[in-house]
Order: C-alpha cells, then structure tokens, then sequence
C-alpha cells in the first residue's frame, strides 16, 4: 500500500506543532513559578521579600533569593551602599576576582528566562559604592580605604569596588535600570558565562589605580551578552597621588565597556564619553586561533571624548587576533582614533573587521597593524588637523610560539590586508584634503628591535587612490568611488552631525560598499533626518534610561 503523503505531512506538522506547545508549556509554567522578590529602604532582611510593603532591606538579600529561572528582583527608590567581600558569610567562593567586592550575584537563569534584577519602572536607585578620594597626607589624593565585613581591613590596592559582580559560570541575568557610581566597575559579567544583559543604566564616576582593568562595565569571557540603551561616562585612574590626564598611556586598559576574551556580544545604542577607550575588545578568546567565532557587533552607539572610539589589542605577545566584527552606524566624536587596532604581537593575523555607515571625528579615523580581511565603506571621516584619516601600520613581523623554545617571532613580514574600501566621504577641516600614512614605526617585538621603515605620507584623496592597492593587499582598488568634501552638518532634534538632504553624503554610498548594489546615504545617519528609522536600519538615538536617572 503507498503511503499517503499527504497524511504524512499532516503529522509531521501535528508533531512539530505539539512540540511548540509543549515547550510553550513548560515555559509558562516557568514563568508561573517565577517570584518577584523586593527591596526597599524602608524593608528588613527578615521579611519575606515578597511585598513591597514586606521588602527587603539589601539588594544583596533580593539577589540571593532569587534563585529560579523567571525571578525578578525589584529595586524600589534610595540610595544603596553594599560592599560584600566574596569571602563574607554565604557569598560563592568562586568568583571573577576574589579582591572584589559589592553586589555578588550567584544565582542564574536559563535561556529565554533569565533573572531579572531591576530598578522599579520609573524609580531612582543609586547603588553608590562611595570609592571616595580623599587625602594621602603627602600632597596628593588616594582611595579611601575599605575595612573588609570580614576583617581583612584591605585597601583600596587589593580591594576593588564593583556595583554587581558575578560568581564563574552563572548564565543568563539582566540588570536593568540602576544609576551605579563611585566604584572601580559598575558591573563586572563572569567568566565563562551566556546570556549577561546590561540595559537602561547609567554608570559613571569609576576610578581605580593605575594599571587596573577596569571601566563601566567589564565583560570577562562573556558568550553572547548584550549591552545596550546605557549610559557610560568618566573612567578615571589614579597614580602617584593624582587623577591622570585621559590621553596618559597609563589609562589603556580602562574604557566606558572593556571585553577581555567575550565574544558573540552585542553593544548597541550606548552613549560612552570620557574614558581612555569607548569600546576596548582587550584579548579575543582561544576559539579565535582558529577564526571560530560567531558575529560580534558594536553598532548606533555615541561615543565621545575619548583616545580611542573602538580599540582592538592582544593583552600581550603570543595571543591570537580578532575575528569577525562589525563596527557600524556609530558617532565617534572628540577622539584620538575612531577605530585603532594594534595586535603586532599576536601569535596569527585576525581575520574580518567590517567597518560601515559610522560618523568618524577624530585626528585618525581608521588606524590599523596586522588585521586583514577588514572592510571599510560608507563612513563619514573628518579631521581638522592635518593628520592622517587612515594609517596603515606595516610591515610587521607577528609572533609565534615555538614549544619548547621561548616566545620567537615569525621572520615572515605581514600587512593589514583591507579587502573592500570606497564610498566614504574625507573632509579635513585643516585643508579640505584628506590624508593617508604607512608607518610602521621603530618597534620591539619580543626582546627584538626593528628600525622604523620609512613613513610614506600622501596629502591627496588622488595619491591615495594611487599608492593603496599595492601597499595593503589584496585592496583590487582604494576609495575609487570616495569624495572629498564637507559633509555639511545639521543638528535634526539636537542630535548633531546629521549630514544635510542634497549634501555630498546624500545616497552616495552603496549597500554593502558595492557599485552594483541600490544607494544609500554614507555616514551613520540618513540625510537630514536624526535618529529615525529608515528602512531596515535603526539609526543612534539617545538611550533611554528610567527617568530621574542622572549623573
């Protein structure tokens, strides 16, 4: 007897719905058993947590509680001071840093349910870790010191005030709407961890020694997280007694988001100002000797004020190079460098760095070392000082490990390879002419000196044009479809550098930085219209955060 096919497929379906439903099942069921626990100024740790009018007193007590996928701790209005070493009673034992302290969360979700802890919908809460400045009795400023709950009466030196920090493998919590101030880090997502979401917050004020890691938000080895709709702004270091100057090399491993070895993160939609780095990706994770890494994307965000816009390094000789990123329709404004990348001393050359529809004011908006297979298209780029819009830093020598010898370098030189660039719009306020450098510099790489080779300066979009295609390889041609001009900026509902309707920016540039391919307006906002949807793409717009929320 022949099958009836058409029955078949009838059950395929049924199946498949069937397992939908029950899954939507089990999800709901979920939810129902999730618990909303509170926390208010007026609460007590005694109480049941369940109740506004029965909250409790600490953050602490709420986090610790919530221990089920779907939970929710809420945080009512007040200022909250908690700085819980990770070695006080009934805290992990195994956290990111035992020399944290604040807010300890050991508890995670599941996919698609995680832990929720928030501010009430439109209440203020400050969690302010008071990492005050005070006096160090020789003519100079410290941090004030902090005398462990468990008496270990550590300084500042070896005791770092985070807002909320996290035990090693806890998965899938979102933190939303908190004002968090006066610590060293605002939160600091774990090690070996999925699904960490930090929206609606404004982190601001840290400050920690020279040397430190540390910013806004730290994302330790992070898989899959999100940072999104915050408010990052002044990350500041102290050494010998005073708060450095931003550009003081001192302060490169600070930045308003620092990733070390997170990968597959989404940073969108975020305001950093006032930091070393916007954005600095520190180390890229192990997969990524071998390119294995899914998408990670830093887009609409407004970034200010700042050495770098984005900044991608190594942390070190011997460390493998970034894959597969995407750097798009951001502002960068007041900067050094819109996008740097300096990992001359990986153990290989990263691979894929897309870089399209950002607004780039800076002295350099494109500074590259050994990356390759970097695209580069549609971006507004506007210098007033005569410096260099891209500088390609090559040749280089990268390095490698050679077991059992000692870290050697391979003798092979190699280049920034950018594999597509045009469309993109120069203006140098200084001239108008944009300008390009190859540079590698006098450098050392591995106990091994190389001279500088010689600096090649072009002063014309033209020369540039001419000179690129046989410089960084496997460039087929350079910026052949680029201009020159002034952008012609507008403020559209006080959101600037909003390119003019009919301007030189205006549906010049092509979807994917292709000719063949429907025209679109360069830069990271549609002509004349500020931070609109238009079509499928969501333009920067001002986060927003619960109300009442300041700096």
């Amino acid at each position: 007897m022949q099958p009836n096919h058409r029955t078949t497929h009838q059950s395929s379906r049924y199946l498949r719905l069937a397992a939908v439903t029950l899954a939507s099942f089990f999800l709901i069921a979920n939810n129902a058993l999730a618990t909303d626990y509170h926390v208010a100024k007026t609460g007590n740790d005694g109480n049941s947590g369940l109740t506004l009018g029965a909250a409790f007193l600490t953050i602490q007590k709420g986090v610790d509680s919530a221990t089920s996928p779907g939970d929710n701790v809420i945080v009512h209005a007040g200022t909250y001071t908690e700085n819980n070493p990770s070695s006080a009673p009934g805290a992990p034992p195994a956290v990111v840093n035992a020399a944290d302290i604040g807010i300890i969360i050991s508890n995670g979700g599941a996919l698609g349910n995680p832990i929720t802890i928030s501010a009430a919908p439109g209440e203020h809460v400050v969690i302010d870790q008071g990492n005050q400045l005070i006096d160090d009795g020789l003519g100079g400023l410290t941090i004030e010191e902090y005398q462990g709950v468990d008496g270990s009466g550590l300084t500042a030196n070896n005791r770092r005030r985070v807002g909320f920090f996290f035990k090693q493998l806890v998965s899938f919590v979102t933190i939303a709407g908190f004002e968090i101030k006066n610590a060293t880090t605002g939160i600091r997502a774990p090690e070996i961890a999925q699904g960490i979401v930090i929206e609606n917050c404004n982190l601001h004020d840290m400050i920690g020694l020279a040397g430190g890691n540390y910013g806004g938000a730290f994302l330790q080895g992070c898989e899959s997280c999100i940072v999104r709709n915050n408010v990052i702004n002044s990350v500041q270091t102290l050494k010998n007694g005073a708060i450095l100057p931003l550009a003081d090399a001192s302060n490169q491993n600070t930045a308003g988001l620092l990733m070390f070895r997170a990968h597959e993160t989404t940073i969108e939609n975020n305001q950093i100002s006032n930091a070393y780095s916007g954005i600095y990706r520190k180390q890229a994770p192990t997969p990524e000797l071998g390119g294995a890494e899914n998408r990670s994307i830093y887009r609409r965000n407004v970034i200010h004020d700042v050495v770098n816009g984005v900044r991608y390094s190594i942390a070190g000789a011997g460390n493998g190079g970034h894959f597969n990123q995407e750097f798009s329709e951001n502002i960068v404004f007041n900067a050094d460098t819109g996008v740097t990348e300096d990992s001359s001393q990986a153990i290989s050359q990263g691979g894929g760095i897309d870089i399209f529809n950002n607004t780039i004011i800076a002295n350099t908006a494109l500074n590259l070392s050994i990356q390759q297979n970097v695209t580069f298209y549609n971006n507004i780029l506007v210098t007033d000082t005569g410096t260099p819009s891209i500088r390609l830093n090559a040749p280089r020598q990268i390095c490698q490990l050679i077991p059992p010898a000692p870290l050697n370098c391979n003798p092979g030189l190699v280049r920034p390879q950018v594999s597509l660039i045009d469309f993109n719009l120069f203006f140098d306020a200084f001239d108008g002419e944009p300008r390009f450098t190859f540079d590698a510099g006098a450098h050392s790489v591995a106990g091994t000196f190389f001279p500088q080779t010689p600096q090649v300066d072009l002063g014309t979009l033209a020369s540039w044009q001419a000179t690129a295609p046989t410089f960084a390889q496997p460039i087929p041609a350079a910026d052949v479809n680029s201009n020159f001009a002034d952008p012609q900026f507008t403020v559209v509902a006080g959101q600037l550098f909003v390119p003019q309707v009919g301007g030189p920016a205006d549906n010049a540039g092509r979807v994917g930085g292709l000719i063949a391919n429907p025209p679109v307006d360069i830069g990271a906002y549609p002509n004349g219209v500020g931070g609109s949807v238009v079509g499928p793409l969501k333009r920067p717009q001002s986060p927003t955060v619960f109300s009442g929320v300041g700096g």
